[in-house]
């Protein structure tokens, strides 16, 4: 021990000049105090910011200066021989050695940093930012030593080192490439930042022990010295750089079957597809697929994101968002999917706008496909990618816009979620854009809002012609009203006293189902005429129950998962057992099958419907978070995949 530190000792000697250095830099901030300013900015600020520079550049150059001038220099000049001449191992020379230089570097950023800090406000995150100055320049110490090594010695070893850093960058590059392909819908960074973290600590142990290696080794001869370095150092790099790879195709790897319970399923209006996206456990990573639920056939949408994925009326077309990675600058990237093709085909638009928040709603025929932000809406053609027509909407903040096709060659705008800032009912017009004309015209208004309400549902009639509009919040109760879509004249308002009232819907006839869920009462299902009037209340399930509705099955008829839960509880702690609704009847039947309808009318598809009988109609989730297709009879049943997986490109 005593070796060591007489060792370290001289080490700190030899590099005095560094602290001196140091000192001067730290004295800058307290020398601020004294010179006059004219900013906005508090001085205690200025004085605190210039402290954190002069410690990063304190720690920066030292680390790098005696990184590379510790073991380098001594071998280069022919001086280590003196070390070994003495009765001392080659370890203790090595941690004497390493325990002396990282002193100097240590000490000479306190006294960078601390004199000015002690006279400065604290920097944000002061923690996060100390941690990074006693770590980054640990790791560039022994970075900075391998590099003086392979300059010095100045052998062909060092053509070896530039053809293995080449192939390391190389390596290194791929699963980097692929995180930053996928950060958007990486929504737990938990899950790589642990293995980014794992490797950086691995890479800085092969470094030290390099190092050490070296000493061991190479003693007093510098070729010796790059030669052993060499040998070990690139070797483990590369071993550790394909675990990386490895551990990245499998984090962005999935297939249907391997999604959580936790997932969103879409089907389109005719009831064949299903978009089915979310995640897989443990890895935190968002994927979707498109499923064909006639032929089991699966297909990976490698560039879909958070956005969401739209259908057109008639089924035959999809789009979406497209995902953006983190070293891509380009405009809005919207990729179409042809689904009446034998083998469904992707195209993609490319249009010059780049908002925080979007839309899609695509036409009844997929021709035409709207795109809309915050104040703005594009009409863009879905073959040429031309734009057909775009107008501005007027709500600005105080409302959003819902948007949808009425017919091929209009638009019709809803303002959904207004209301003033003291909570008052506010007045917005119902737009009507023709697009042959490119004519931006009122049809009517609507007044609505709520001093309680923090959320709006809004669902259009089969016919187009009326819409609901739920308002409410998930620990109130909800207010039901049906409006005139054209003209937005009040047709019904649905007194909803504390029943708690879910998100109401249409079937496909046009009647209303306004499901009631009283606190600690009963479940209960109205059904009223398209008029809005009661015709009929059914009784879906006893208290403390839940109840998830589906998609008609037959007219007037639909799937409806009930089971005892309280409100919040995940998938795999409720039991549910799967129903047949039906309202004509007034009949709840349980087939006894430990399944829910997978394809819910949930708030976020305002347009969420399947054709009666559809195989989305029968598409369920068992209590395991798979995805199960029933039989017409309703007993037959099978996985919603037969194995065959695709990836569009």
């Amino acid at each position: 021990m005593s070796s060591i530190v007489a060792i370290a000792h001289r080490e700190v000697k030899s590099h005095a000049f560094v602290f001196y250095g140091s000192l001067v830099l730290g004295i800058i901030p307290i020398l601020l105090s004294f010179l006059p300013y004219w900013g906005s900015a508090p001085p205690s600020d200025i004085r605190g910011f210039t402290a954190l520079l002069m410690g990063s550049v304190t720690a920066l150059g030292a680390s790098i200066l005696l990184g590379a001038s510790t073991f380098g220099t001594g071998l280069s000049e022919r001086r280590a021989a003196f070390d070994f001449v003495r009765p001392i191992s080659a370890t203790s020379i090595w941690a004497g050695k390493v325990a002396g230089a990282l002193t100097v570097l240590y000490g000479s950023l306190a006294l960078a940093y601390v004199p000015g800090r002690l006279f400065g406000s604290a920097p944000q995150d002061e923690g996060i930012l100390w941690l990074t100055l006693m770590l980054a320049p640990l790791a560039l110490f022994f970075l900075s030593n391998a590099i003086s090594i392979s300059l010095r010695s100045k052998t062909g070893w060092l053509t070896v080192d530039l053809v293995a850093f080449a192939a390391l960058a190389g390596v290194t590059w791929l699963p980097l490439s692929r995180l930053a392909e996928r950060s958007e819908v990486i929504w737990q960074w938990q899950t790589p930042l642990r293995i980014v973290t794992g490797a950086g600590v691995a890479g800085f142990l092969v470094l030290v022990t390099a190092s050490l290696v070296l000493v061991l080794r190479g003693r007093i001869d510098l070729a010796t010295c790059h030669k052993t370095q060499t040998l070990l150092l690139w070797p483990a790099l590369l071993v550790l750089s394909l675990g990386v790879d490895i551990y990245s195709r499998w984090l962005v790897s999935a297939s249907l079957e391997d999604l959580a319970a936790e997932f969103s399923v879409l089907s389109d209006p005719t009831g064949r597809w299903a978009a089915v996206w979310g995640s897989v456990p443990r890895k935190g990573v968002l994927h979707a697929f498109l499923a064909d639920l006639k032929t089991g056939a699966s297909f990976e949408l490698n560039d879909f994101s958070w956005g969401g994925l739209v259908f057109s009326g008639d089924g035959r077309r999809a789009a979406w968002i497209a995902r953006e990675g983190v070293f891509e600058k380009r405009d809005t990237l919207l990729t179409l999917m042809d689904l009446s093709a034998p083998e469904p085909a992707k195209s993609r638009l490319t249009f010059p706008i780049s908002p925080k928040s979007r839309s899609l709603t695509l036409s009844p025929d997929g021709t035409r496909v709207i795109v809309a932000w915050e104040d703005a809406a594009t009409i863009l053609d879905a073959v040429t990618g031309n734009t057909v027509g775009s107008f501005r909407l007027p709500y600005g903040k105080e409302a959003w816009a819902f948007l949808a096709f009425n017919g091929n060659d209009s638009v019709r705008v809803i303002p959904v979620g207004g209301s003033s800032s003291n909570g008052e009912f506010r007045t917005f017009p119902i737009l009507e854009f023709d697009i042959s004309q490119k004519t931006l015209r009122k049809t009517g208004e609507m007044a609505h809002g709520s001093p309680t309400a923090s959320t709006s549902w809004l669902r259009l009639s089969p016919d187009g012609t009326r819409f609901l509009l739920t308002t409410g919040s998930a620990s109130q109760e909800r207010d039901v009203t049906l409006f005139d879509a054209r003209t937005g004249s009040l047709i019904q308002r649905i007194e909803t006293a504390k029943t708690g009232i879910t998100i109401a819907r249409f079937l496909s006839d046009g009647r209303i189902l306004v499901p009631r869920n009283p606190e600690g009462g009963p479940r209960f299902l109205d059904v009223r005429g398209p008029d809005g009037q009661l015709l009929r209340t059914l009784k879906m399930a006893p208290p403390r129950h839940r109840v998830w509705h589906g998609l008609e099955i037959a007219p007037g008829r639909f799937l409806a998962g009930i089971g005892p839960a309280a409100d919040g509880v995940s998938l795999d702690s409720w039991k549910p057992v799967l129903h047949v609704v039906d309202v004509d009847a007034g009949t709840v039947t349980s087939l006894d099958r430990p399944f829910a309808p997978a394809v819910l009318t949930s708030w976020w598809y305002h347009l969420q419907t399947a054709a009666q009988g559809s195989e989305a109609s029968r598409l369920v989730l068992s209590t395991s978070g798979k995805l199960i297709q029933l039989g017409s009879d309703l007993k037959s049943v099978r996985p919603l995949t037969n194995g065959e997986k695709k990836r569009l490109e």
